[in-house]
């Protein structure tokens, strides 16, 4: 009896020690994407912390009435049987496996939705200036060009013919959904651009980074923020996220345009009114290109297909290295600056109607007989 209480009080202990140790190292890790990003998960890791605090709290009152137990016992009182039925040992025995596994799972969930922290580049362009305000709420942060439909950096050749009017850039506008379990704040370098070309560009915050979660939380941006086309998009999740959310507002005259960046959805869209844009990396191991091949027969046959040599999937954002990656062979400014180009470039035709139809197999991926992938173009 001896021996068992002694292993419980040492599973105790190890339970207790590794949640208050896992939310402490979590928190320390993330820093202020925390407060950044959706409360969720800084509710998860707080009530990690306290509910590990409040199991070594228990544990050291048993371990006090351990001791208290051992010193010379008073006199019995005559027994007085209980009003309420008790547990009995195997009862109490059940009650504690399942607490403890309850508790084990709420400190795996801490380690599973940490996200993968922004760079400090990513950071830095995460903030207001004479060009761009950033404005943060629940939810989602928001681009807003101070003199928007304009692009004073020149950014895109807004010269030539086709080309859209400033009235036609201001009033188009970009929701995205980050990927999985990713700060928000990672893909802030690479859209900032964007904004600054005249666009108002809005970035999802997802519960717990998972934007499957809730893939319709940014469908209350469409009718906001003076924009009267938006053309939503993602990468990986984020990209089927964004296809679901299309599929459900494109017939209300909301949605205009899907941007894919790296993302293989499997929403049916092929009898959609929507310009597509999907951008995959030859190196990109999370979703790679026979994935982005499946996601051809769910696509409309006018999808614009951008073949990127050497870009893997963390080249599409700032957060370092992501688990089951290839290695880029490009660097990481040129990878963005190709990215930024192409998307600039096809939101412009977009905003100005522009946007011919693509040819087919126009850098789409193929499955060869052996189910390899192979690039066409």
């Amino acid at each position: 009896m001896r021996a068992a209480t002694a292993w419980g009080r040492a599973w105790t202990f190890v339970l207790g020690a590794g949640m208050v140790a896992t939310s402490l190292w979590v928190g320390t890790r993330t820093g202020d994407a925390l407060g950044a990003n959706h409360w969720l998960f800084g509710v998860l890791v707080a009530l990690t912390f306290t509910a590990g605090v409040l199991v070594l709290g228990r544990l050291f009152v048993l371990l006090y009435r351990d001791a208290s137990d051992d010193a010379p016992a008073p006199p019995p009182e005559p027994a007085v049987a209980p009003s309420v039925p008790r547990l009995g040992t195997s009862g109490t025995v059940a009650v504690q496996a399942v607490a403890s596994l309850a508790l084990v799972a709420l400190t795996w969930s801490v380690l599973h939705y940490q996200p993968h922290v922004a760079s400090w580049e990513a950071v830095d362009a995460y903030a207001s200036d004479d060009v761009v305000d950033l404005e943060r709420d629940e939810g989602h942060y928001v681009f807003v060009p101070r003199e928007p439909g304009t692009d004073p950096a020149e950014l895109v050749d807004r010269t030539v013919e086709g080309a859209p009017t400033p009235e036609q850039v201001a009033t188009t506008g970009l929701l995205f959904y980050p990927g999985e379990h990713v700060d928000a704040r990672a893909f802030a370098r690479m859209l900032r651009p964007v904004a600054e070309a005249g666009y108002v560009v809005a970035v999802v915050t997802p519960p717990l980074g998972d934007p499957s979660l809730d893939p319709d939380q940014g469908a209350g941006l469409l009718d906001d923020l003076g924009v009267e086309r938006w053309v939503v998009g993602g990468t990986d999740v984020g990209g089927q996220a964004a296809a679901e959310l299309a599929a459900a507002h494109v017939g209300a005259g909301h949605v205009h345009g899907l941007l894919l960046l790296g993302s293989a959805p499997d929403v049916d869209l092929s009898d959609a009114p929507l310009a597509v844009l999907t951008l995959w990396g030859t190196q990109d191991g999370v979703v790679p290109p026979s994935r982005i091949a499946s996601s051809r027969d769910v696509l409309p046959a006018s999808t614009t297909w951008a073949r990127l040599p050497g870009v893997n999937h963390a080249d599409f954002g700032d957060f370092g290295h992501a688990p089951g990656d290839e290695r880029s062979t490009v660097d990481r400014d040129a990878a963005r600056e190709q990215i930024q180009a192409t998307v600039l470039g096809w939101l412009d035709q977009v905003a100005a109607g522009t946007l011919p139809p693509a040819p087919d197999d126009a850098g789409e991926p193929t499955a060869s007989p052996t189910g390899a992938p192979s690039d066409d173009g």
